[in-house]
């Protein structure tokens, strides 16, 4: 199986466990990262992947076929929508979204799309347990 090419959203406390998590996973590489701080762009130099501003300048560049939203969650239903309408799938940090109508639209641009957006959570990924991405298979 080839590699899935991750981005992250957002690079913060939450961001940080699943770049670990990519990192650690044996069918993931941690591709790009998107964020608007400069600690963020200085973790990606640290990894050696691709900085982003934002979401529209990640998909111009056709780097990644999945994303992980780890930002913060009045983001994530235009950045789910913005990811759908770009064909690339993504997982979405807990919670969906901060209001009932932004999940449902979340859920129906999924539907309309045909492109996996999807619920996750993460604790303390290790070596002994990493994380699966296969939602982006």
């Amino acid at each position: 199986m080839a590699e899935i090419n991750i981005g992250l959203v957002g690079a913060g406390v939450i961001g940080k466990k699943h770049a670990l998590a990519v990192k650690n996973s044996s069918n993931c590489k941690l591709a790009a990262i998107v964020d608007v701080t400069t600690e963020a762009k200085k973790h990606a130099r640290a990894l050696g992947v691709p900085f982003f501003a934002s979401l529209e300048e990640l998909f111009q560049g056709r780097l990644v076929d999945g994303v992980i939203l780890a930002t913060p969650s009045d983001l994530h239903k235009n950045q789910g929508v913005l990811c759908a309408k770009n064909n690339i799938p993504a997982l979405i940090e807990k919670p969906l979204a901060t209001t009932i109508s932004d999940a449902e639209a979340l859920v129906t641009i999924a539907q309309e799309t045909n492109i996996p957006l999807s619920l996750i959570h993460i604790s303390e990924p290790t070596r002994r347990t990493p994380i699966s991405y296969a939602v982006f298979c």
